[in-house]
């Protein structure tokens, strides 16, 4: 904070120092006098390489020149060499200590060396030795401000400059422009930490520094603040004290476009349409304001529905934006992509919405920043939304859920689920009424294991949406991995009446036998059975084989030989069925299972084939064989799968 504010304190010494001193004489103090002048106006213009050449001419002739060793200290601290000034100043201090001004220059050094206190006391001891109102006594009261800006104490600071304005009113301006920018520093701080009536406060500290003071520098500055201020307004959603407020000054500015533009925008932003279609005549009546009032034209008629008009109008302002640099451009290509995608032109709106980001659009609201990152992932383009995402979300003073779910939702097309989850949090902890952010993140908590959180959050999204099946069918597959079978059927069972996928009547008639539903579980498998007569799933044959009945055991076995023969032998089908002749062993079954390119998978197969010797021995009452084929199943299993649930079922009703 300390360095901006040096230069402004370096030229105030500049004013005080005297270029031309009585006492110096001859021909040497009028080199050094020319040198002097030339190094000065050199530091005054910025040129500092230029003002250290004349500094050294002057050293080598006059190594202990007060003004010029003063000179060199503020060339060295405007170079960002503060340790070097230090040392330079003290030389300077040494040949003169009562020199006040060296005292305060040495002041501003420590300061910018994050040794406050030292230049606090230096610049006290000034101020105690001098007169009230004379230079000194105002240059280091101007230094002690300063100084206390750095520490962040804005309104010690802002006392400083205030005594300043009221004791010499040719400072008075400088003095008030540095006690304006103490408060608006102490509003900046109220802001970064979301004191929202904090920072609104000290705006209006600001504003009442400059408030019936005459000027036209203290005019345009109050204009300026009241702009920030209703800005800020805006920021954190009081958007309606925020329009008073600069229909206020438009009223008392008229001419004034930077407020009616700021008023405009602020109608778009907030969609005041029809407020927003009143103040566009005046700013379109300036020949050199016609692109921004034809893109305001453009918003106005896209978000009445106008979508034709507002292609045209956005064209019109393209023609005229042909500087690609321009940063309305941005803005005029993303707004007319919105259009095309409103009159069907989807692959050129993608176009023109991916030129738009790539040439500087940034989001305003919400509803712009998912609509473009729904652009982006819909063009597989995830990790571009997430940055944009994330800059929105978070400098956002009055948080959007709505971005923090999109940003959810592309973190999670990334993969990255931990981030997905964060921001999914996020977005609830605004706004916890949202079915499809809960039921995306019960998704998340049930990939990491949270079942019962997994289970809570699609229970949640039920109560908002209560006819959402895809939801109760996710509530089902979690409380099946609970083994909460019951509540499973339930689920899956109702959700399937709007889904109706054949794999679910498969589901259903599995979850009817684990709960010795015998006459269900058969009638389900029928409805499947007819339903996937293309390519039934295996477990279907398994199945459908355990519920036939001892009088019709022989022909279960004709049929699963049928099966396993359309299925050209299937391995895994002749196995089971060899096993129930007696023909191989548990070992050979498991065996086979146990072949697979990954351990997941052998463990997945492995699973589902004790689970199937299992009903074999119970239907020939072999019940202590059927607990170890059972207990093998949950053993190798997991959660995830079907076989595993059922195994868990069946083993804690055996015991």
């Amino acid at each position: 904070m300390l360095r901006p504010i040096c230069r402004i304190f370096c030229l105030l010494l500049c004013v005080a120092v005297p270029v031309i001193h009585a006492a110096d004489k001859g021909a040497t103090e009028s080199r050094v006098q020319l040198y002097y002048g030339l190094a000065e106006g050199n530091y005054m213009i910025g040129d500092l390489k230029g003002a250290s050449r004349g500094i050294e001419q002057i050293l080598r002739i006059q190594p202990n020149h007060q003004p010029t060793l003063k000179l060199k200290t503020r060339v060295l601290l405007d170079a960002g060499d503060p340790e070097a000034a230090l040392e330079v100043i003290d030389q300077a201090i040494e040949s003169a200590p009562e020199d006040s001004q060296s005292l305060l220059l040495k002041a501003l050094v420590l300061g910018n060396l994050n040794r406050r206190e030292d230049a606090v006391q230096i610049v006290e001891s000034v101020q105690a030795q001098s007169t009230p109102g004379t230079q000194n006594y105002q240059t280091a009261n101007q230094l002690l401000g300063l100084l206390q800006m750095a520490a962040g104490d804005w309104d010690a600071a802002a006392d400083a400059f205030n005594r300043n304005s009221i004791g010499d009113p040719e400072t008075a301006n400088l003095s008030r422009q540095l006690t304006s920018d103490a408060y608006l520093e102490k509003a900046r701080t109220a802001v970064e930490n979301r004191e929202h009536q904090a920072a609104l406060a000290a705006l209006d500290e600001a504003i009442d520094v400059h408030t019936n003071e005459d000027g036209e520098e203290s005019f345009a500055r109050l204009t300026q603040l009241r702009l920030i201020r209703a800005r800020y307004l805006t920021q954190i959603g009081q958007t309606e004290e925020a329009i008073v407020e600069l229909r206020n000054l438009n009223g008392q500015q008229p001419e004034n476009l930077e407020i009616l533009i700021t008023l405009a925008s602020l109608y778009a932003s907030s969609g005041k349409w029809d407020a927003l279609e009143k103040v566009i005549d005046p700013i379109a009546a300036q020949a050199e304001m016609r692109d921004i009032a034809l893109y305001l034209k453009g918003r106005a008629d896209l978000a009445k529905g106008r979508a034709g008009s507002a292609r045209a109008h956005f064209e019109e302002a393209l023609e005229l934006l042909i500087d690609s640099e321009n940063p309305l451009r941005a803005y005029v290509l993303f707004f007319h992509g919105a259009c095309l995608e409103k009159l069907g032109r989807e692959d050129e709106a993608e176009t023109e919405i991916l030129s738009a980001l790539e040439s500087g659009f940034r989001p305003e609201s919400g509803e712009d920043a998912v609509y473009a990152a729904q652009v982006l992932m819909r063009t597989q383009a995830h990790e571009r939304a997430i940055p944009i995402l994330e800059a929105y979300a978070l400098n956002q003073l009055i948080p959007d859920p709505d971005a923090w779910a999109m940003l959810g939702r592309a973190h999670r097309a990334k993969g990255q689920y931990a981030l997905a989850l964060s921001a999914f949090n996020e977005s609830l902890s605004i706004d916890p009424l949202q079915a499809d952010t809960l039921a995306l993140r019960g998704s998340l908590l049930r990939r990491f294991g949270d079942l019962q959180g997994a289970a809570a959050d699609y229970t949640s999204a039920l109560t908002l949406a209560a006819d959402n099946h895809t939801i109760l069918y996710a509530l089902g597959l979690v409380q099946l991995q609970r083994g909460k079978l019951q509540h499973a059927l339930d689920c899956i069972q109702t959700s399937n009446t709007t889904l109706n996928q054949p794999g679910n009547h498969l589901l259903i008639a599995l979850l009817y036998y684990a709960l010795e539903s015998q006459d269900q579980a058969q009638a389900t498998l029928e409805t499947y059975l007819a339903s996937a007569q293309e390519d039934p799933n295996e477990t279907a044959f398994y199945l459908e084989y355990i519920l036939s009945s001892e009088a019709g055991r022989a022909s279960a076995v004709a049929q699963l030989e049928a099966h396993a023969s359309a299925r050209s032998g299937s391995d895994e089908l002749g196995y089971f069925l060899a096993y129930c002749k007696g023909l191989k062993s548990r070992k050979d079954v498991l065996d086979l299972a146990g072949q697979a390119p990954t351990p997941e998978q052998a463990r997945k197969q492995i699973c589902e084939a004790a689970f199937w010797l299992a009903q074999q021995e119970q239907v020939n009452d072999n019940q202590a064989e059927a607990g170890e084929l059972l207990k093998l199943a949950t053993e190798v299993g997991s959660a995830d799968f079907i076989e595993y649930q059922l195994a868990s079922w069946q083993l804690a009703r055996l015991k």
